[in-house]
């Protein structure tokens, strides 16, 4: 039989606190990829920043949903 963490709040916190800092990674690496790659398209300025800042979560989420959905199938 597994052996409960002495404090088991303490641990889902952790846990908690990685999970969301694993994230947050997801999120601004896709979001710094486009708007590396609508720089290569030769996009520039406000529009180039903000397509990024809307298509990077986004993708970000469905990355994140698609690793999930691999794992508990």
């Amino acid at each position: 039989m597994s052996k409960l963490p002495d404090n088991v709040v303490s641990e889902m916190w952790l846990r908690g606190s990685k999970l969301g800092l694993r994230w947050t990674v997801v999120f601004f690496v896709v979001t710094g990829v486009i708007y590396l790659l609508i720089g290569l398209l030769g996009w520039s300025g406000a529009g180039r920043a903000l397509c990024a800042m809307c298509a990077g979560p986004v993708i970000g989420t469905l990355v994140i949903f698609v690793g999930w959905k691999s794992r508990h199938r």
